[in-house]
Formats: structure tokens, C-alpha cells, sequence
């Protein structure tokens, strides 16, 4: 993903998403631009409360992505277990992925849902972290042969 790879070259319009977008100021990235004009289709394809946490999730997943430098050499400690975990469920958009399995069209029942979200969330972050172990995704910018090498480990 693109937010993923340039994000800690250059935090600064990562950091300073939220602010621009709430004071409807213009982005320092053409990119941050088009999500900030997608939020509002949003709530074309999902119930108001769905397209909340969409974006929500959304705008915490744009602000971590802005720190994960720093984050990367964080060490816990004992009187810290969970924050890891903590960290790891901001780095993901895993609840904007979850709801957006409940789109408009199928009527869902909010408490249905949002029982099945822990678990939703969970299997999302797993199979993500899982996935990227066994299959990391080479860096923007190179071509198939240079994917299939990097991937194939002869790289």
C-alpha cells in the first residue's frame, strides 16, 4: 500500500492529515487528498454508524502510519504487556476492513455486528501479519521480475 511505504520516508503529511482534513485545508500529498474526498462516498455504500468507524479507523490508520518510525524502535516493558497489541491494532485498518463486509444493501443488525467485530478484527490482524511473514510484499517502485526475485529470495 502506498501509505505504507512512503509514510516513514516522510511523516509530515501523515501527522498532519487529520488537522488539514477537519480545517478543509488541501493535503501535502496529492494521495492524502483522494482519501479525504472518498470519505464521503462512504456513506453511499454503508449505514451512517458503519461509515463512522470506517472512517475513523481510516483517519487513526493514516496518523499510526505517521509515527511507525518512531514506533519501530519501541520496547515494552513488563508493566506494558498489551502494548504491542495496542500498537499492532492501529497499524492496520483491520475494524474499517470489518465493517466494510456490512454494506448498505444487506440490512444488518448493528448488535449483530458489533459482537462479531473482536473476532473480525482479530482474524483480520492475524492473517495480515501472517501474510506479509510468508509473503512479504516488495517495495513500491519494482517491477515483476524484481517482485518474483525478492519474493523467491534470490534477490
Amino acid at each position: 500500500m502506498y501509505i505504507d511505504d512512503v509514510a516513514f520516508k516522510n511523516p509530515a503529511p501523515y501527522m498532519d492529515f487529520q488537522r488539514r482534513y477537519v480545517q478543509g485545508l488541501p493535503q501535502l500529498d496529492p494521495v492524502l487528498d483522494t482519501w479525504a474526498e472518498s470519505f464521503a462516498s462512504i456513506y453511499d455504500i454503508y449505514e451512517p454508524l458503519f461509515a463512522n468507524f470506517i472512517i475513523s479507523n481510516a483517519l487513526e490508520y493514516i496518523t499510526v502510519c505517521g509515527v511507525e518510525h518512531t514506533i519501530k524502535s519501541f520496547t515494552p516493558v513488563n508493566r506494558s504487556a498489551r502494548s504491542p497489541w495496542f500498537l499492532r491494532s492501529r497499524t492496520g485498518a483491520n475494524i474499517a476492513f470489518a465493517f466494510m463486509t456490512f454494506p448498505k444493501s444487506g440490512n444488518h443488525d448493528f448488535t449483530a455486528c458489533l459482537r462479531a467485530l473482536p473476532d473480525m478484527e482479530y482474524s483480520i490482524a492475524v492473517t495480515n501479519d501472517l501474510l506479509s511473514y510468508v509473503f512479504p510484499f516488495p517495495p513500491c517502485g519494482t517491477n515483476h521480475d524484481e517482485r518474483y526475485q525478492i519474493l523467491q529470495g534470490t534477490a
